[in-house]
């Protein structure tokens, strides 16, 4: 057997020191990439988005259109808007009319979903209307629109299998205010004459419907910093 010199051994412990060094480099800079790289956790939230119109209104407006967002699992928002530029009501011979209603609405369940709701609403309208006994009912001016407030309670039926369609059926009482002028318009001389001021209030029914919806489910993706 050929005995190892004492420049095979320097050689090969000085091999052995380099071979340990690279190691350890590599292992310290593995360990720094791994220190200084960020981890992120995902959370995928789900919620509902709906678009109805009110058959109801659907007989005397020509347009309404509304939209439905779910906020939290029991909440929705739900905002209604309609307008009419033509004779709509008999014995009226012409009728104008925009509005909107804003509703905070409560879901026992879940938001959107099939079951009972209760809601906190509002009604602002503007409107003119010129009746066959040659009257016109006005609001009193531009910036004092009827109003009113109150509560509704509601259900909605679910129509098909994917849980797409629906149906809405609600009612809602409240208080309401409204000032309008009650008189002829002169096209002649365009003036109003024979006018009366209307000053009302009063304790009733402020909303009705049933809706035609059709809910679309939607997704958003949270990112978290995973050390927070």
């Amino acid at each position: 057997m050929t005995a190892i010199t004492f420049k095979q051994r320097f050689l090969l412990l000085l091999l052995c020191a380099l071979f340990w060094g690279v190691e350890a480099a590599a292992s310290v800079q593995t360990a720094d990439s791994v220190a200084s790289r960020k981890l992120y956790r995902y959370e995928i939230t789900e919620w509902r988005l709906g678009l109805k119109t009110n058959l109801l209104a659907d007989a005397v407006l020509p347009a309404n259109l509304g939209m439905e967002v779910e906020l939290a699992k029991h909440f929705s928002l739900d905002v209604t808007g309609g307008f009419s530029q033509t004779n709509v009501v008999f014995p009226c011979e012409d009728t104008r009319v925009y509005g909107f209603t804003p509703e905070i609405r409560y879901w026992p369940k879940k938001a959107l979903r099939k079951g009972h709701f209760f809601g906190l609403h509002s009604n602002v309208v503007w409107y003119t209307s010129r009746w066959s006994d040659g009257l016109i009912y006005q609001n009193i001016s531009d910036r004092d629109p009827a109003w009113s407030v109150g509560l509704t309670y509601g259900y909605l039926l679910g129509i098909g299998k994917n849980d797409r369609w629906g149906l809405e059926f609600y009612l809602g009482a409240g208080y309401g205010h409204y000032v309008q002028k009650v008189g002829q318009w002169n096209a002649d001389d365009a003036a109003w004459y024979k006018v009366d001021v209307q000053d009302k209030r009063y304790l009733g029914l402020t909303r009705a419907g049933i809706n035609l919806i059709y809910r679309f489910d939607m997704k958003k993706v949270n990112v978290y910093d995973y050390n927070e």
